[in-house]
């Protein structure tokens, strides 16, 4: 048997995301609701008693996998559809997608049902997920240093800065850039050996705690926000944005990488199903259009927003700066 390609692998793994979309929809009945006219979430949640902006999440994702439409803020079945999703349809799909609905929970209990009286295998959270999130930036790290040239200035701030791998291809623009990568912890733990790996270690400070509590160091020329808006509700991106206004030199620059959404918040479509786990994983996050991103920065004093990249895996960039004076 031939080795696996590891995209296949990592899109096998997380390939459960729009089944769980579709069954939702199923078991919410959203089918039937949206069969007789183009309605809004608001009008659909004050109906049925659910969440407005939840539903949203929900309906965005059906919109960018095919099922519905969505024209003016109001959604509708496609009518390409609108037979095969009708509860009358002969051939009982809605029924049959039902029915998958009530064996989720049971699929789920796989690994317990293996393990029986026995023990899982302790996973150390932070290092997978430093791994992981390792795999995915250090692909798009080189070329958005390249795109955003942090060499430009004399210091940076890497907040969230993970594995460091920004932080390393930074660095490898120039080694006279003076780095702090700012994270919690756990994260940092396993951050050290990434760093020592890229031979850059001792050219970087490692500041620990969270984002939103610890003080962030003064006079940098560059703050880079690396995936870090999407978890946070808008009031505290605003209170990130002022902290990172606060710690910039006049004239210097904040730099966000995270999915940016159209203004119908239905690109990308990773964005779209990426807003869908913010909603089930987080108590505040989402992500984010340009203009709502433009408004928070403004709203603390940034001047010439401006978004450099959009993109489909997460590398949208957004850039700012301080002003000079003022």
């Amino acid at each position: 048997m031939n080795e696996l390609e590891m995209d296949r692998v990592v899109n096998l793994s997380c390939s459960y995301q729009e089944p769980r979309v579709l069954l939702t929809a199923v078991e919410l009945g959203l089918f039937s609701v949206l069969q007789s006219a183009p309605l809004t979430p608001g009008a659909i949640a004050e109906e049925h008693n659910w969440d407005a902006p939840a539903l949203q999440v929900l309906l965005d994702a059906l919109t960018v996998m095919g099922f519905i439409e969505k024209t003016l803020g109001k959604y509708a079945i496609a009518n390409c559809n609108r037979q095969l999703l009708s509860p009358d349809d002969s051939r009982g799909v809605i029924p049959t997608v039902s029915h998958a609905a009530t064996l989720w929970n049971s699929w789920s209990n796989l690994t317990k049902r293996i393990v029986a009286s026995g023990k899982l295998p302790q996973m150390d959270s932070a290092k997978a997920f430093v791994a992981t999130m390792h795999t995915v930036a250090e692909k798009l790290a080189p070329g958005i240093a390249a795109l955003i040239r942090p060499e430009a200035a004399t210091c940076f701030l890497d907040v969230n800065g993970g594995s460091g791998a920004y932080t390393i291809a930074f660095l490898a623009r120039s080694r006279s850039l003076h780095a702090t990568l700012l994270d919690h912890p756990e994260i940092l733990e396993h951050t050290r050996g990434y760093l020592q790996a890229a031979g850059c270690a001792e050219l970087v400070e490692l500041l620990a705690g969270d984002a939103e509590s610890v003080q962030w160091p003064l006079n940098q020329g560059l703050v880079f926000l690396s995936a870090l808006i999407h978890s946070l509700s808008v009031d505290k991106c605003e209170r990130i944005f002022r902290k990172a206004f606060e710690s910039l030199e006049p004239g210097g620059r904040i730099v966000l990488r995270d999915h940016v959404m159209s203004e119908n918040r239905l690109r990308p479509r990773a964005g779209v199903l990426f807003n869908v786990r913010m909603l089930v994983c987080t108590p505040e996050g989402r992500t984010y259009t340009f203009s709502e991103i433009r408004r928070g920065l403004e709203r603390v004093g940034f001047i010439d927003v401006r978004l450099v990249q959009d993109g489909e895996r997460m590398n949208g960039v957004v850039e700012a700066f301080k002003p000079r004076s003022g």
